[in-house]
């Protein structure tokens, strides 16, 4: 998390840092803004007027323009902050400053009226009992069912799933990597007559080959989440043949500029996408994906975040709004990102940076007083 004051602005930067995805940890990303000069970050603010900075930021890259290490949570960090930023110093919801990034791409769109509401998925996870998240999970518009590699156990969920709620809820199959091909083979096999609507991510990331052969021999439709990490990773899985959908979490995407240009290339190759969130995500960063998601609300699905749930106390308020009873997420109000940091942020701060010293200190824990 970053907290980024300039002048009377404050904006918040988020990442989700997994090792397996993008070789990055928490470390990692602490070091990498260590390393920031600042300073580079506040000439963007001092020089450039909203969509002057937008055209830079998603012509260059705000790596290439502020000099930052690579690693796409970083840059997810820095570039949500300095986005949040300009939102409020324009007075308008992060939405429309992101709408800014849209028109500049040549093929740019923004579809549609913005929505009251999106449905969105509810997630059953490995350890999760299915009777019970089916008696208090609901109402259902879309299935995410995590898989194992007990094909046993899979077919029964999901056949637990159908003859609950019937054919006509959409179900996505994650395997998030575990299966070899030949597991891959026969779990698709054995859940035939499931109607599912796309395996994400079945086997070892990168395995766009094989993939491809999966859709070709077996007639399913295949989501990538773990292999999208970049616009490149996109066109060499499009170049195989490899997809159906893109999994589009902003953090290991590179940010929402990043993410923007994945959605723009999805909808010119007729590719299904999602809007999805990590594990932990705590705040800016679901508000973040809630501003992309109404944004660009052509995808398949949408993922509403679970910091309600996972977290007894929140470091942000107000909290992304989440229906539980429709399972529906509205817009945040306000301007930028629609959050911000409460007193509960202090006892996790880590290092801090003064235009005064133009430097990064270290801040020795528990923290008392304000940070």
């Amino acid at each position: 998390m970053l907290e980024l004051t300039y002048d009377i602005f404050t904006g918040l930067g988020e990442c989700a840092p997994r090792p397996y995805v993008t070789s990055e940890t928490s470390t990692d990303v602490l070091q990498s803004c260590k390393q920031v000069d600042v300073s580079l970050l506040v000439r963007l603010l001092e020089t450039l007027d909203a969509r002057a900075l937008i055209d830079e930021l998603y012509g260059r890259g705000i790596a290439a323009i502020a000099g930052l290490p690579s690693g796409n949570n970083v840059i997810c960090l820095f570039e949500m902050a300095i986005l949040d930023i300009v939102a409020h110093r324009e007075g308008l919801p992060l939405r429309d400053i992101l709408a800014m990034a849209c028109h500049i791409h040549k093929n740019g769109s923004v579809v549609g009226a913005n929505p009251a509401y999106i449905l969105v998925t509810q997630v059953l996870d490995l350890d999760a009992d299915i009777e019970q998240f089916l008696d208090q999970r609901g109402p259902f518009h879309f299935i995410k069912l995590k898989a194992s590699n007990d094909l046993r156990e899979n077919v029964r969920r999901a056949e637990f799933l159908r003859i609950r709620l019937g054919d006509d809820v959409p179900l996505i199959v994650d395997a998030n990597m575990a299966w070899d091909v030949r597991e891959a083979a026969d779990n698709i096999k054995a859940l035939h007559e499931m109607s599912v609507s796309l395996y994400e991510e079945p086997i070892a990331k990168g395995r766009y080959a094989e993939l491809c052969k999966l859709r070709e021999t077996l007639g399913v439709r295949i989501m990538l989440d773990e292999s999208l990490c970049s616009y490149k990773d996109a066109l060499i899985a499009l170049r195989y043949d490899a997809c159906d959908a893109f999994n589009i979490r902003v953090s290991k995407c590179g940010g929402l500029l990043n993410s923007i240009r994945l959605v723009e290339l999805a909808r010119e190759r007729g590719i299904a996408y999602q809007i999805g969130v990590q594990v932990a995500e705590v705040g800016p960063l679901i508000a973040a994906e809630r501003h992309l998601a109404f944004l660009c609300n052509d995808h398949l699905t949408v993922e509403a975040g679970q910091s309600d749930r996972f977290f007894d106390r929140l470091i942000v308020a107000p909290a992304p709004p989440v229906d539980r009873l429709t399972n529906t997420i509205s817009l945040p109000s306000g301007t930028g990102l629609g959050v911000s940091l409460t007193r509960e942020a202090d006892a996790y701060l880590e290092a801090t940076y003064r235009s005064t010293t133009r430097g990064w200190q270290s801040v020795q824990l528990p923290i008392k007083g304000t940070a």
